[in-house]
């Protein structure tokens, strides 16, 4: 490939990925449009040559081609074999061949199916050595499901059932539908063949299919829906049949795309300014294409290339991983070996109280007004939970839609607004004065006051007040009454102080035990809060 040009067929085979140490190192790369995203560097290595890195949904494993020696003594000829590494057991060799090479690996959903192409001969099935395309099926079958003579298929990609594998070929697999050999992107659905494109002159390359296989993304220089007539390299969505081309631009090639599970996202790199002013000096840079908003750029990287997006399953496209030569996690690659990186899409969300009332939210990582943004991986649930301070009341979560019911998703910068007003309506509650008790005359009398005010902003009606003795500090039903009173109304900010004086039985002592007042022990009053009706005061000395 040059840069800026066309490319040609030896582009098939590198996407790069060395794996000899995996490693992690993680740094925040500025804001790019409208998200956030982290840089982390898996590979770090010197020598041998990895490619074609491929992930299952949850991530946790990973298949890529490799002339590395990873499982010692597996590979000592250097070939090029198909590896999957597993999170927590490291790197299982799939292959074992002499000469040729197996490539492009790409991994189903569930990471029981791996597609690849190869020019080796693993089951013995390809004596020619044609480039043909084999599927691996856990936990040992290859299965060579194309069979043809010269020229080559290649970089195929699997849905996520494995049902349906598309990639590209120059054979006329539907026999008369590609008489003149040219790259076409061909369908491979439980053991039947269809051709996509037709085309003279040019090429289409590199399809990546989404997870129901109904949407297929892939580059091409024809003018395949009468937008490309200078030839570009384009990138194309092909949709049950319609194609649809996403990139219009002129010189500078567009290639790689990757598609992610749900269809709706194409990572891409591309040597053009795609979002006005953010790639001027025209390197090779990640995109991302999302159905119906403008194109993202997701690397901002000068000299050298961000080749070979990947989208996983993980998060419909908010996870992609990439080989580079830069040193994007910097000094993690000063020796601008091709590494491998996952880019993860971070949003912020925001949280702002408003109203002349007063409360906190609180969510994972948040507690406002103390600490009040929180970035989440794109995808994240979100619940928040507002809870109004005393004297005011929670009126609701406004601002971005998803903020309503104070549940939501962060595909996106999200600020929600929890508003808190003034209380409305009568608030009884009560503080103790503290508590003493006298020995006179064979027994204790213990003597404490309360004092019963309405905090709250209208008139509270009659009610009851009751006082315990309490062994602990958890008042229960084998609590002792010591005292039955009224408490007449009470106007806004008015109080009443009600004495307590009880001769305690022979042989007893209030020490260690505890005082509680019920405040509107019969219910009678709707206050603004019932949470501060039962003051406690103990250990009593």
């Amino acid at each position: 490939m040059t840069r800026g040009g066309r490319l040609d067929a030896g582009r098939i085979w590198s996407r790069l990925m060395p794996m000899t140490a995996l490693m992690l190192i993680v740094w925040s790369q500025p804001e790019l449009a409208e998200a956030e995203f982290t840089y982390t560097q898996l590979t770090a290595t010197t020598e041998g040559d990895s490619h074609h890195p491929s992930m299952t949904a949850d991530g946790t494993r990973i298949a890529f081609s490799s002339s590395d020696d990873l499982v010692p003594g597996g590979n000592p000829d250097g070939n090029f074999e198909i590896f999957l590494w597993t999170q927590g057991t490291g790197f299982t060799q799939l292959t074992n061949t002499a000469g040729g090479g197996n490539r492009t690996p790409v991994i189903s959903a569930d990471g029981t199916r791996i597609v690849f192409s190869s020019s080796s001969n693993p089951m013995g099935t390809n004596a020619d050595g044609n480039g043909e395309i084999f599927l691996w099926t856990s936990p040992s079958t290859i299965t060579q499901l194309t069979n043809s003579t010269s020229g080559g298929n290649s970089t195929p990609s699997i849905n996520a059932d494995g049902t349906r594998i598309a990639f590209y070929s120059d054979r006329d697999l539907v026999p008369g539908d590609n008489p003149d050999g040219n790259f076409e992107i061909f369908l491979w659905t439980d053991g039947t063949l269809t051709q996509l494109t037709t085309s003279t002159g040019g090429n289409n390359f590199e399809p990546s299919i989404s997870a129901d296989g109904t949407r297929i993304a892939f580059y091409s220089s024809r003018n395949l829906t009468g937008e490309n007539a200078d030839g570009n390299f384009e990138i194309f969505l092909w949709t049950d049949g319609a194609l649809t081309q996403l990139t219009d631009t002129t010189v500078k090639t567009n290639f790689s795309p990757s598609i992610s599970a749900d269809g709706t996202r194409i990572a891409f790199a591309s040597a053009n300014d795609l979002v006005p002013g953010g790639n001027k000096d025209e390197n090779f840079e990640i995109f991302r294409w999302t159905e119906g908003t403008p194109f993202t750029q997701l690397t901002d990287t000068t000299e050298g290339d961000d080749w070979d997006a990947f989208i996983t399953a993980i998060a419909n496209g908010a996870r992609i991983a990439v080989a580079s030569v830069r040193d994007l996690v910097p000094g993690g690659n000063v020796d601008g070996n091709t590494e491998i990186f996952l880019l993860q899409e971070y949003h912020t969300l925001t949280i702002t109280i408003a109203g002349t009332g007063a409360g906190t939210v609180t969510g994972p990582g948040i507690i406002c007004p103390a600490d009040c943004t929180k970035a989440f991986p794109a995808g994240t649930p979100v619940a928040l939970s507002a809870t109004a301070a005393l004297g005011s009341v929670f009126s609701g979560f406004s601002g971005d839609p998803d903020c309503t019911d104070g549940t939501l998703t962060m595909q996106a910068e999200t600020h929600c607004i929890a508003t808190f007003a003034p209380a409305v309506g009568p608030d009884l509650t009560g503080t103790w004065s503290p508590a003493s008790q006298i020995w006179s005359k064979g027994r204790y009398t213990l003597r404490s006051a309360v004092r019963v005010v309405n905090q709250g902003t209208t008139t509270a009606a009659a009610s009851r007040l009751r006082i315990f003795l309490s062994d602990d500090a958890v008042l229960d039903s084998g609590d002792a009454l010591l005292k039955d009173s009224k408490i007449k109304k009470r106007k806004p900010g008015r109080g009443k102080t009600k004495e307590l004086k009880v001769k305690l039985s022979v042989g007893v002592s209030a020490a260690g035990k505890y005082l509680f007042a019920v405040v509107d022990a019969l219910h009678s009053v709707t206050e603004i809060s019932e949470a501060n009706n039962t003051p406690m005061t103990g250990p009593i000395p």
